[in-house]
């Protein structure tokens, strides 16, 4: 089971990477119809892969074999907590505004965002993917134990 665990997770961890990667260069350039309905799916995608990282990871410290305290009782742990935590809140405004864009482009074919609005949310997954850095750095410390 703890295998099990370990595979989704880390997959989803990957796949976090990989729908910020695919959504900055997304941003660039036009954003017609076709590229906002694609936009808005890979962000579910990304939205999937936070949920699946939290929910493995969860079922990791309560069923795994480390149990528990082996967890709770590392700041290691309590950074990498707090780190997907902020990717968690840094993805909300992009997602929101992926729907936004999605929904006016299908009520409207020529529908494109303002660049400017564009870049913004470019540069808030820029930031959620320099957190992702985080959690990629202090998982192997915490699961040797370093820090407790």
């Amino acid at each position: 089971m703890d295998l099990a665990l370990a595979i989704v997770h880390h997959l989803a961890a990957f796949g976090i990477v990989a729908a910020q990667a695919i959504e900055v260069t997304m941003l660039r350039g036009a954003l017609d119809a076709p590229r906002l309905e694609r936009l808005a799916r890979v962000d579910r995608l990304h939205l999937v892969a936070l949920a699946l990282v939290v929910a493995a990871g969860t079922a990791r410290v309560v069923v795994g074999p480390k149990g528990a305290a082996f967890y709770v009782s590392n700041p290691v742990f309590w950074l990498k907590v707090a780190a997907v935590a902020a990717i968690a809140a840094l993805a909300l405004a992009p997602a929101r505004r992926y729907l936004r864009w999605r929904d006016a482009a299908r009520r409207d074919p020529a529908f494109e965002p303002a660049a400017a609005d564009a870049a913004a949310m470019r540069r808030q997954v820029f930031r959620a993917a320099h957190v992702v850095l985080l959690v990629l750095v202090a998982a192997p410390p915490m699961a040797r134990g370093i820090g407790l």
